[in-house]
């Protein structure tokens, strides 16, 4: 299906690429002509392309080997080269450009949720299975029919619509991730849902169980990466699908704040292990540690969740506490992941305490070290850590201004220890 934006479109590519891109796009073309490969813009790049997007991410399938076609861009471009034979694809990145190609292929599921059986297949066939309607056109790069756009399942007309739409009843029982895809395209894009997809995906979310826990991690992973994850997490607990991931997670109005706090403090984003301390923030750690295991999740935010139980029952003591020496004691005992996500799931003083920790008082040190205090004369051995205690206490307290006041505040303290334990 040739569509006549696409000759327009092929301008407005390469109008949006880098120098650097244009010329890694150029080298691709020019290998798959000589080689009689035909070459495509295909998915995401493509759906963003027609909408506008100037910074696109280079996603390209050819009907040749796109593993032979990355290792002799990769030769002639100095670029680094990651390979993946199994699957047909290949990444490629550069000084200031990147390139994903894959070989045109079908899939065929054998088993709900089971890796699918790939074959090398014509360019309709590996837009038949795609996720969505939006996702599956092409642009074809090269070739006779350079400049046209192939569009088999009108997902121009669902693009304008702003609408998500599946390509077959059967989409989500065979890979259950597109479920969760789902809702991560519905938050980003702002689009809506086609209602007989909506029915489908909550028709399906069981097969959600099905998944390796690698598999759900890592798209739940991707969802955290998004601007708003919250949202992601609303339409799949709209679809009853969020049970499914694990039947303990929710999304609230509250959990909904607690995430926005959460990217105030970072500077408009925030991290995995944040997201997932405020949401198991209440938990107990089995449930939590079941949750690791059910995600498959990495070490790091596997140690912060296993400090969320804790900062949980320090809440009480850290809303009471005024003292920034008090505060700090209590803070700097925990992860700082889950230090963030409980907090700010709680709000209140705990919040804003622990805001004043991350923000400030945690950096606020003393100028004096170690050796410092032994040379003022404070006995090797526990003193010297005592020493330094006390005059860390003062530092956040804000009594001494420079190097000389802390001098003179641990010639006074060893002055008063001395006096105490008669030396």
């Amino acid at each position: 299906m040739r569509d006549e934006r696409g000759p327009s479109l092929l301008g407005y590519l390469r109008s949006v690429l880098s120098a650097a891109e244009s010329a890694a796009l150029e080298a691709a073309r020019r290998l798959c002509s000589e080689r009689g490969w035909a070459l495509f813009l295909v998915g995401g790049a493509v759906r963003d392309l027609m909408r506008g997007v100037q910074h696109l991410d280079l996603d390209l399938a050819v009907d040749g080997d796109a593993v032979a076609l990355g290792g002799s861009l990769a030769a002639g471009l100095n670029a680094l080269h990651t390979a993946y034979p199994a699957f047909g694809t290949a990444t490629l990145a550069g000084m200031g450009w990147s390139l994903d190609l894959a070989r045109t292929r079908r899939e065929r599921h054998a088993a709900p949720a089971s890796l699918p059986v790939v074959e090398p297949a014509a360019i309709e066939e590996d837009l038949a299975r795609r996720d969505f309607t939006i996702h599956a056109m092409a642009l074809a790069l090269n070739g006779p029919n350079e400049g046209a756009l192939l569009d088999p399942f009108d997902g121009q007309a669902d693009l304008a619509a702003r609408l998500l739409r599946v390509l077959h009843s059967e989409s989500f029982r065979d890979d259950p991730t597109r479920i969760l895809r789902l809702a991560r395209y519905t938050a980003r894009l702002g689009f809506a849902v086609e209602p007989v997809t909506a029915a489908l995906a909550t028709r399906d979310a069981t097969y959600i169980g099905a998944l390796s826990p690698a598999r759900v991690g890592a798209e739940l992973e991707r969802i955290f990466r998004e601007a708003e994850p919250e949202r992601s997490l609303a339409v799949l607990e709209d679809l009853h699908a969020l049970r499914r991931v694990y039947p303990e997670l929710r999304i609230t109005a509250t959990l909904s704040e607690a995430f926005q706090r959460l990217r105030e403090d970072g500077g408009g984003s925030s991290g995995t292990a944040e997201y997932l301390a405020a949401l198991t923030a209440w938990w107990d750690r089995g449930v939590i540690q079941r949750l690791v295991d059910r995600l498959d999740l990495n070490r790091a935010i596997a140690a912060a969740l296993r400090d969320v139980p804790e900062v949980a029952r320090a809440l009480p003591e850290l809303r009471r506490r005024r003292d920034p020496a008090a505060i700090v004691a209590i803070c700097e005992r925990f992860h700082s992941s889950a230090l963030r996500g409980v907090a700010a799931r709680a709000g209140g003083a705990a919040y804003e305490h622990t805001r004043w920790f991350l923000r400030e008082l945690r950096n606020r040190r003393p100028l004096l070290r170690g050796d410092d205090v032994l040379a003022l004369g404070v006995p090797a051995g526990p003193q010297v850590g005592a020493a330094l205690a006390a005059l860390r206490a003062a530092c956040l307290r804000g009594a001494l201004a420079d190097r000389d006041d802390e001098i003179m505040f641990v010639r006074r303290w060893l002055e008063s220890h001395s006096r105490e334990h008669g030396t």
